[in-house]
Order: C-alpha cells, then sequence, then structure tokens
C-alpha cells in the first residue's frame, strides 16, 4: 500500500508539472492566443522547459557566446524603448 501510495504521490506531482493545452480564461492573454504556447508545449513539463532557459556552462564555449549575444539584443531593445 505504502509502494502504490508513493507511485500515485510520483504521477501526482508529475502532473502538476505538466502544460495544459486548455488555458484557464484569466491566462488566455492575446500574447498566449497568437504564440500558441499552451499548445506547443501541452504534456510537456515545465521543470524540463525551464532548464533550458538556464545559463549555459563556462564550458561550453558556443553556447556561452549566444548567450551573451541575446543579453545585448535585448539590452539594446531595452535602451531603445
Amino acid at each position: 500500500m505504502l509502494r502504490k501510495g508513493r507511485k500515485e504521490d510520483e504521477e501526482e506531482a508529475r502532473q502538476e508539472t505538466k502544460v495544459e493545452e486548455e488555458q484557464l480564461a484569466v491566462d488566455n492573454t492575446p500574447w498566449m492566443r497568437k504564440s500558441r504556447w499552451a499548445r506547443k508545449f501541452a504534456g510537456k513539463d515545465l521543470r524540463a522547459i525551464a532548464a533550458l532557459s538556464e545559463k549555459p556552462a563556462k564550458e561550453d564555449k558556443n553556447l556561452q557566446t549566444i548567450w551573451a549575444s541575446v543579453a545585448r539584443v535585448f539590452q539594446q531593445h531595452s535602451e531603445l524603448a
């Protein structure tokens, strides 16, 4: 019974981090409708998606270069606004 309970808890925790294709009305902003974000990521684990946005390791020079370039673009855009 304990094993079954732990498995059910683990499954529930996994389900809590998955993106639902159907958005709540308050989350269905014009940007969300246009980007179709919920549809693109439906069923995916939000933790895995969030991990992709973390700064690359120092050893990965190519990704570090791209990361710095993107940061410069955002910085320049915010200065123009």
